[in-house]
């Protein structure tokens, strides 16, 4: 029997091709997909050190705020990095052994 495929994210690329056919279809020559992604939502967590979290698809850009430390916007990070962070157990622990560290930020707030 043979193994199935693993799950893959569409690429960049492929989002924005899909984006340009769904606007042919349409007649639409606005932002498509990119404007939907745009409508970025923050998620409150439980969580002792992280308040919430939000994330850009589009630009990669994660933006944590720490209940203690002030808010952060982490760039060019995946999204199964943000999909792990939201399924983990301790969110924390997960930031501190798979973001914290591994990716450019700055502080924003």
């Amino acid at each position: 029997m043979p193994k199935p495929e693993p799950f893959r994210l569409p690429s960049r690329s492929s989002i924005k091709t899909l984006e340009f056919q769904r606007s042919q279809r349409s007649g639409n020559t606005g932002a498509g997909v990119g404007a939907f992604f745009k409508q970025v939502t923050r998620t409150r967590v439980a969580s002792f050190c992280i308040s919430s979290y939000s994330y850009d698809p589009t630009e990669l850009v994660l933006i944590i705020e720490f209940r203690a430390r002030g808010t952060y916007q982490y760039e060019d990070v995946p999204i199964w990095e943000v999909t792990a962070l939201g399924f983990a157990g301790s969110r924390g622990k997960y930031f501190n052994e798979n973001i914290r560290g591994k990716y450019n930020y700055e502080r924003i707030g």
